[in-house]
């Protein structure tokens, strides 16, 4: 009896059937924790997602792609370059932003299309910090102005002439 009601000899009290009845790789699975609309919209950081509730498990869930270290993105399929600019951002440091090809495909300036297909994003940081590096990342220092440096839809990439310099 389990709290006041009859469990069969072939089910276990969460639905599946005994452990003699179970195949291999059946289960009884914990439903994954939801995400928070905040979170299922955008690409995050795991600190917000561990400020939200969220364990290290669930940061770990299939249903999260990994585009950078520290980051997590809800979005199925394959991330675009403003998914992927977006989802980077979210860890960038302040004082870097984004360059050269990954600015020029943003502002839909014209390349040739193995450039504009290409899925590295080029980061630029001024001279006394370090580039960054990591995967899917080619980092860049520039003497640059802070005139040179603008949003563009909620990104920040170099102004068009500067990007247009760094082609």
């Amino acid at each position: 009896w389990d709290s006041g009601r009859a469990i069969s000899r072939n089910s276990h009290a969460c639905g599946q059937l005994s452990p003699h009845a179970i195949r291999p790789g059946d289960a009884c699975l914990m439903p994954r924790i939801p995400l928070t609309d905040h979170l299922r919209r955008a690409p995050f950081t795991v600190r917000q997602g561990v400020d939200a509730g969220l364990g290290v498990k669930r940061l770990r869930g299939r249903d999260l792609q990994r585009p950078f270290r520290g980051v997590r993105s809800p979005e199925p399929g394959k991330l675009t370059l403003k998914d992927l600019c977006s989802a980077y951002q979210k860890s960038m440091p302040s004082h870097a932003y984004f360059c050269g090809v990954t600015a020029a495909v943003l502002m839909c300036i014209p390349l040739p299309q193995q450039l504009e297909e290409s899925r590295v994003l080029h980061v630029a940081v001024p001279p006394s910090f370090r580039a960054p590096t990591g995967k899917g990342i080619r980092g860049h220092t520039f003497a640059s102005h802070h005139d040179q440096v603008r949003s563009w839809h909620g990104i920040r990439v170099s102004s068009a002439e500067f990007t247009w310099c760094q082609l």
